[in-house]
């Protein structure tokens, strides 16, 4: 058997399979009543799909060449499939507020009547060129399909992708087999028979996949969001594959006469239109005149409102961005208009300040302040065009119109108050602002003001934090100091009655070193304004709490009132041994100053489980509940006549610092016992030698 003879023998039984595969399944949707919306679209490709399968089936059993009703009806199969693929983004699109023009429908009713045309003067008198002309009509109808399949595709909905992914495997397998088989074709200007033999079995393999997508979703009610961005590729790559296909032709024509220079040019010209189509693709204003297109032809509105305002949110919200937010405010209102710069102005006291740039020079000059453009923008709400704004604008100054090409003017308005103005240059494609425009460009304008605001708030609070920090520090240091001076009193006081002591007047010079070396600590606590951390800040580290006491409080000299009970041995904790003595001094001081002249004062300590635990208590006239809850722990909440408020918030912060707690019980007119939990250090901790003061 011949080669030709077995290509009509596998030409007959691939297409016969095909047309009875087909049929089959169009049979299905009837009998499923399928004949409405998307359902009746394929119903009849799948019929002429079939019917033509059946025709080339009959023609390479008789071993017959392509007649004319056998190309006409190849024509007619394609043109069935685009039509279903072109209802379901009609369908879409009503459903969605957008809109597809009939010129569509008129341009590929005119592609294939054309190549109806080149078929049939090609087999009516066998010319050439109507067969050359039909190849390429065939390519760009193969091109356009694969275009919407690839753009459903990547618009694919979260909701049906589960079942159409099926249907789009299948149909872009047949037109992209056609594509292969007629590019051959066009470069050697004939069908491969062998190629052509085979197409039923490719056409075959679409139906169970066709089956699979109808059991998934018997309806065929897709629903499919036809977005600008579906609207914009599909118009690149249909141009781009339109553009590639002339230039290939001129290419070929440049190849066959061109003589002995033919390869060169052909390969010179087709490399010189490959890097046009990369150019023109990447250049930022043919991408921004196709998208003002799109949008002025193909939907109601100028806008995906939904795309912008998350694509503005993103970019706004993006923390992890290096630019900081004014420049994020920018690019995000520059980006909704295709502007490639921009300016924003800030108002700061009496003057307007360019605090951000973006693709744009920075002016150091500031603005100032006109109180008239502040009240037109507070009273109209609406941006500046200053390229076309009509008579109604108000004058602008200067320093607002000062970045080059500037072209629109955004107020930033927040609550009725003016923040700032936001200039924008002349997009990349011309482009006219209409109310649209208005209405969006204020909207944002508005959003991103609130974002400035929130700026400029967390700021005020932070410096508002750091002075609150430096006032809580002062206050500190002010209580220290207010023991200090009492203690010093205290040595004024019995220095008439025991100043010729040799024993007090060592202990005198003890306590005034002592007092020295607190009050330059103190000092050095005030100048350490910059510290973000406040003056409760403690840094534990083992120590002996039974040595700190001793140190302290042991002699009984000079606190004839206080007794002290601890367990012999050392007890080390985890605490800021400073801190801590602090905190002792301010409990144990009021202590003894709240007893009478005979009343009594204990310091004890035990450990239980993994804390010490550190509790003084006297027998003064006590606190009632309330004051406990309400007033003893308040800033600046004191009933002493010499008193500052803040010792008792002082020390439980301290202690809440080095992870312990601070309990106050009381009685009135039994005393009060205040108790200080504080962890253990651990065991092969080592202990630090407590210094004597």
């Amino acid at each position: 058997m011949s080669a030709a003879a077995t290509d009509l023998l596998v030409s007959s039984a691939s297409h016969g399979l095909a047309a009875l595969a087909f049929a089959g399944f169009a049979a299905v949707l009837l009998i499923g009543r399928n004949q409405q919306g998307p359902g009746l679209y394929l119903v009849v490709a799948c019929l002429t799909t079939a019917a033509w399968c059946a025709v080339v089936a009959a023609a390479s059993f008789l071993g017959q060449s392509r007649s004319l009703p056998e190309l006409l009806l190849e024509l007619l199969r394609s043109a069935a499939w685009t039509a279903f693929l072109y209802r379901l983004l009609r369908e879409s699109a009503t459903q969605h507020g957008a809109q597809l023009p009939h010129l569509m429908v008129a341009i590929a009713g005119l592609l294939f009547a054309s190549i109806a045309t080149g078929d049939a003067i090609y087999q009516l008198t066998d010319n050439g060129l109507a067969a050359g002309y039909a190849i390429i009509g065939r390519l760009v109808v193969a091109i356009l399909a694969l275009t919407l399949i690839e753009n459903l595709a990547r618009n694919d909905w979260p909701h049906t992708q589960w079942s159409a992914r099926f249907m789009f495997v299948g149909l872009g397998g047949i037109f992209a087999y056609d594509l292969f088989v007629y590019s051959e074709a066009l470069l050697f200007r004939r069908v491969n028979l062998e190629l052509y033999a085979v197409r039923g079995a490719v056409d075959m393999i679409t139906v169970p996949l066709l089956a699979v997508s109808f059991a998934r979703n018997p309806s065929f009610a897709v629903k499919i969001h036809v977005s600008r961005q579906f609207v914009f590729h599909t118009m690149t790559l249909a141009g781009t594959g339109v553009y590639l296909l002339l230039m290939a032709i001129a290419g070929y024509y440049l190849r066959n006469f061109g003589g002995t220079w033919g390869t060169l040019l052909q390969v010179t010209f087709f490399s010189g239109a490959l890097a046009l189509v990369f150019l023109t693709l990447s250049s930022g204003t043919f991408r921004s005149a196709v998208r003002n297109f799109v949008s002025a032809n193909f939907f109601n509105y100028k806008y995906d409102y939904r795309h912008e305002w998350l694509q503005f949110i993103r970019l706004i919200s993006a923390q992890e961005s290096l630019l900081p937010l004014h420049d994020r405010v920018i690019e995000a209102l520059a980006n909704i208009v295709d502007s490639p710069a921009g300016a924003l102005w800030l108002l700061h006291e009496d003057a307007y300040v360019n605090t951000a740039s973006w693709n744009a020079p920075l002016y150091r000059e500031t603005g100032l302040l006109d109180p008239s453009l502040a009240e037109w923008f507070d009273g109209n709400l609406q941006i500046i065009d200053l390229i076309d704004g009509g008579s109604e604008r108000p004058a602008q100054p200067d320093w607002l119109t000062g970045l080059p090409r500037a072209w629109v003017v955004v107020p930033l308005m927040h609550r009725h108050r003016l923040l700032g103005l936001l200039v924008l240059a002349l997009p990349r494609a011309p482009r006219r602002l209409d109310d649209e425009d208005q209405d969006l460009l204020t909207t944002v304008g508005s959003q991103a003001a609130s974002y400035l605001a929130e700026e400029e708030t967390a700021r005020a609070l932070l410096d508002a934090r750091q002075l609150e920090l430096f006032n809580q520090r002062f206050a500190f240091v002010v209580h220290d100091i207010k023991n200090l001076v009492s203690q010093l009193s205290l040595i004024l006081s019995n220095v008439e009655r025991h100043g010729d002591n040799p024993e007090f007047q060592r202990d005198v010079i003890d306590t005034v070193r002592h007092s020295v070396s607190r009050m330059k600590g103190l000092l050095e606590q005030i100048s350490q304004t910059r510290r973000a951390a406040p003056a409760s800040t403690v840094t534990p580290v083992a120590t002996d709490l039974a040595a700190l006491i001793d140190k302290d409080w042991g002699d009984r000299r000079l606190h004839p009132s206080l007794r002290v009970i601890a367990p012999e041995g050392p007890c080390p904790v985890l605490v800021d041994a400073e801190a801590l003595s602090q905190v002792l001094r301010h409990v144990i001081q009021n202590a003894l100053e709240a007893i009478s002249d005979t009343g009594r004062v204990e310091l004890r300590l035990q450990n239980v489980g993994k804390h010490a635990l550190l509790k003084v208590i006297d027998d003064g006239p006590g606190m009632t509940a309330e004051f406990i809850r309400d007033v003893l722990f308040r800033p600046f909440g004191t009933t002493k006549k010499s008193g500052y408020g803040i010792g008792a918030h002082q020390a439980r912060e301290l202690i809440r610092g080095m992870g312990g707690r601070l309990e106050v019980a009381s009685t009135v007119g039994s005393g009060t016992e205040i108790t200080i939990h504080l962890p253990l250090a651990p065991v092969d901790a080592k202990l630090p030698q407590v210094q004597e003061a």
